[in-house]
This record gives structure tokens, sequence and C-alpha cells, in this order.
């Protein structure tokens, strides 16, 4: 061995020594459990929808994230602002934003100090993981498809975190990959595979998608070793594509590429053009560190991503769930009730002199959702929730709905603090003679009282009996009640206006509206 080498034990305590300050920290938990709960979510189930919203809701800086890259010219091509969550998943689906928000999380592994090298090495690795996953949908099934996109994007992670957080030891380790003997080429490589052990083991990252860290031994399982090819493969394109490299030589490695997983090169390098757009649509680092990509154009030869962006036009299919045409026919009735309500609910806005756009933007959203065929009354609740949650600056907003033998009230939807909480534990006996929310439903209006007069000093949820108001909002759907909205502010001496009120009934009108005409319970 190379008696110029410092011992392996004295690098690999260097590896251990940054690794160990990012922990001291906090930032390797708080991104090991976002990813964690977001690629835990399932597409099939539409609770899941909501505990999508809700995951990115707790961190403030990942929500503003992912809903500039949402209001990008690539995904929002409507002339409205996406405003919130809900709409965003309604609107684009819940793969779409399930995804950016995983890469806006990685993405927070960037301190404000990172040099360039770092964000362009984070910005490959954005763009490999999202050409996987556009790969994998020809080659794997199913869930396959989801594992592909994370362990692309965990593949280089190791090198990643050396690289923003310890520059001058990531630096030599890069030097000796491209320019050192074979010998310090075998020894950056076993550093780089110990440290993307080290990371798996403090991230607890699944087996199915650590084995896929770079250096880890080939997969034995005929998937596996499939998708370790396709991540191989995917990760040289997309460093000569950053790198700005010969077209001749991109096209090259397309051709290889192409054989060696049996697609059709044109296939492939529309895959790359995409994902190079997609990630420039992120954020305006990964936008810079990406302006000199050269992705093949469909005339085979490199050019900018800009270029091939123009190439592309419009995306019809980032617009399916869209209806720019208005209502469909036998829809016009109802359309024109929700809008009536609107218009009135604009003007109570206006001439009340509290107009508050944010607001009154989320009410015609909502609006519009519920004149939409292909929403379910689900998705509806879910954007509700939200909107009143945003729109009047909540702490807490809860949809709650009548168990099948309509004895209880539980708690279906909810943002805010302790929302999982308030899921697990809230039932709530009805009627019950002097409760609040049983005057509430008697009355069919908002109701003000605390959570200490509702919860009656409900064991798991004692905590939450606070002075702070609380309003009750009955749904109530031709003379039935199905449910009440519960909405909250912690701030002491910020209770509910009749202007609040007001807010809160236009909303849950369109509920009530949309409910009637779906058939629901």
């Amino acid at each position: 061995m190379d008696s110029t080498l410092p011992p392996f034990r004295e690098e690999a305590e260097e590896i251990l020594h940054t690794l160990d300050k990012i922990s001291a920290r906090g930032e390797i938990p708080a991104l090991r459990w976002t990813v964690k709960q977001l690629a835990g979510l399932s597409p099939e189930d539409e609770l899941s929808a909501q505990e999508l919203a809700e995951t990115i809701l707790e961190d403030l800086g990942l929500t503003s994230k992912v809903l500039r890259a949402v209001n990008s010219s690539f995904y929002n091509r409507s002339e409205h602002e996406i405003s919130t969550v809900t709409q965003a998943v309604i609107l684009l689906g819940f793969d779409t934003i399930r995804d950016i928000a995983i890469e806006m999380a990685m993405l927070s592994l960037l301190s404000k100090g990172s040099q360039g090298a770092a964000v362009e090495l984070l910005a490959g690795n954005l763009v490999t993981a999202r050409m996987v996953k556009q790969i994998s949908r020809q080659r794997l099934k199913g869930a396959e498809v989801e594992q592909a996109f994370l362990a692309a994007l965990f593949h280089q992670v190791a090198r990643v975190v050396l690289a923003i957080h310890s520059p001058g030891f990531y630096n030599m380790l890069k030097e000796r990959e491209e320019k050192g003997t074979k010998i310090e080429r075998k020894r950056a490589e076993r550093l780089l595979r110990f440290a993307g052990e080290e990371l798996s083991k403090r991230w607890n990252i699944p087996k199915a998608i650590s084995k896929h860290l770079e250096g880890q031994r080939p997969p034995k399982e005929p998937a596996a070793l499939m998708l370790n090819g396709i991540i191989k493969e995917a990760a040289v394109l997309v460093d000569l594509t950053i790198s700005a490299a010969p077209g001749r030589e991109i096209q090259d490695r397309l051709r290889h590429m192409g054989k060696e997983l049996e697609m059709p090169p044109s296939l492939l390098a529309e895959s790359l053009r995409e994902a190079v757009y997609k990630t420039q649509c992120l954020a305006p680092s990964l936008k810079q560190a990406l302006a000199g990509a050269r992705p093949p154009g469909r005339d085979g030869c490199g050019g900018t991503a800009n270029e091939t962006a123009l190439q592309k036009g419009p995306q019809p299919a980032l617009d399916q769930g869209k209806d720019p045409a208005g209502p469909p026919p036998g829809r016009a009735e109802e359309a024109e009730t929700v809008l009536d309500l609107l218009d009135q609910g604009a003007h109570a806005q206006a001439g009340s002199g509290l107009l508050d756009d944010t607001y009154l933007e989320l009410l015609y959203q909502v609006g519009e959702t519920a004149c939409a065929r292909n929403r379910s009354l689900n998705q509806l609740f879910i954007q509700v929730v939200e909107a009143l949650h945003v729109g009047l600056g909540l702490e807490r907003s809860f949809l709650c709905l009548f168990t099948p033998d309509r004895t209880k009230l539980i708690v279906r939807h909810g943002l805010g603090r302790n929302a999982k909480a308030f899921r697990e534990h809230f039932r709530l006996s009805h009627p019950v003679k002097d409760c609040p929310v049983t005057r509430a439903f008697e009355e069919r209006g908002e109701v003000i009282s605390t959570w200490g007069k509702i919860l009656r000093g409900s064991s798991a949820l004692v905590d939450e009996a606070s002075p702070a108001q609380v309003c009750i909002s009955p749904v109530v759907v031709s003379g039935k009640p199905i449910g009440c909205f519960l909405l909250d502010r912690s701030v002491k001496g910020s209770g509910f206006s009749d202007a609040d009120k007001k807010k809160i009934a236009a909303l849950r009108h369109i509920i009530v509206l949309a409910t009637m005409e779906r058939g629901a319970r």
C-alpha cells in the first residue's frame, strides 16, 4: 500500500467527526424523519393526501419551498397561484407533490455557505433520481418505481453530505478519484462506502434503499440488480450532462445505456431532458447549478436545458384534472349557486372593510373544486380545512364527522399543533346536554366556546383545555348533521369576530352544497 496515504482509521475518524457535528445540530434526524414520513405514504389511500399535507405543513420552510416549486411555469399553467399544499395535491397529484417535498427535504441539507460544487453535486443527485424514476416506469412495477426514486436519491448522499460539510476532505477524495493511483482510487471508494454505511445507520435507511448506496456490493435479487444498473448508468450520464461534455460523448453514452437497459436512446434522452428541467424548477440555486447542463436535443445533439425546455413545448399530461372549459353539462345550477355564494362572500368582505386577499383567493379555489366532477368529497374536505387554517390564520383546524352509528364525533381531517393526537384520541359523544357542539347543531350556526367546555376533562387531551376561543361550525345537510368544524386561535385575546364567522360560514356552505350534490350520507 502507498506509504504516502494517511492511515485509513484517521480518515474514517474525520468522516465520523463530520457526521457527529451534523447530528449535534439536529439536521440529519430532522431530514430522516421528514423523508421517512413522506416515503411511507401511499397514494392509494385518500387519507394519505391529508397526511402528506400535514407532514409538509409541519415545516414552514418546506411548505414555502414546495409552494414555490409548484407555482413555477412548468407545473402551474393556470392563471391562478396555487396557494395551499392540499390544492397542489389535488391539482398536480399525490406522487408529484410527494416527490417534490422529498427533493426539497434533501435540498435542506445545503447550508448557506455551501460551495457551488456541493450544490451542483446535489442537483445532479436530484436529476438522477427523477431520470431513474422515469426509466423505472418502463422496467419495474408498482411500488418498485417509488423505491427506485428513493434509492437513486440516496445513492450518492454520503458524497453530498461530505461535499457540503467537509469540502476540503471531499475535494481530497475527488482528486484521488480523478488523478490518483489505483491504490488511492480504491481508498477513496472505501471511504465513501464507509461514509454511506455510517449515514445509513444514523438515518435508519431501509435495507431496500441502503443496498444501493454508492460503493455497496451489487445486490443478488434480479429486480434490485437491474435497479442498481439503472442508477449507475443514469448517474454517469447525468454527470456528463452537467459537466457540459461534448455532444458526441453524451450520445455514445446514451447508446451504451440503451443497449444495457434494452431501451431506445431517444426515450432515455427525453427522460434526461425532463429530469433536468423539473429539477431546475425546484429552486433558484438548482437552476443556477444546472445552467450549463447540455441534455441532448431532439436532433441528438447537446443543447442547454433552457433550449430543450422550449423544444418540449407544453406538457398536457400535467394538466389532467383541470377543467378550463368550466363545469360539465348538468352542473350549471350547482355551479351558479356556488358562484353566487362566492360573490356574496366577496361583497360582504368588501362591505365590512375586512377584505382579505388570501382568504378570498382560497374561497374561490374551494368553489372551483366543488364544481369539478372529478374531485372527490374527501379532497374537498381536506382543501377546506387548509383554506380555513391559512385564510384565517388559525392555530388548529379540524373537521369532525360522525361515526357510522352516529353516536360519536371523531376528527377526520386536521391541521396544526397536536393534530395527530386529536385524530387519535378525540371522541365526542352526541348528543350531550349543555354541550356547545350540541347547541351549534341546534342553532345551525357558528358557536364560540372553549376546549375546556368541549372536551370536558378528556384525559388524553386535557392539556388542550386552554382558555383560547374555539369556533364550532356545524355541517348540516338536508336537515341531517354530518359533522362540524372545530377551529381555534391559541393567542390570548385573539378570538373570533363576526367577520370571521361569516368567512367560516361561506366555506361551510360550499361543503354542504357539494355534499348534497354528491349524495353523501
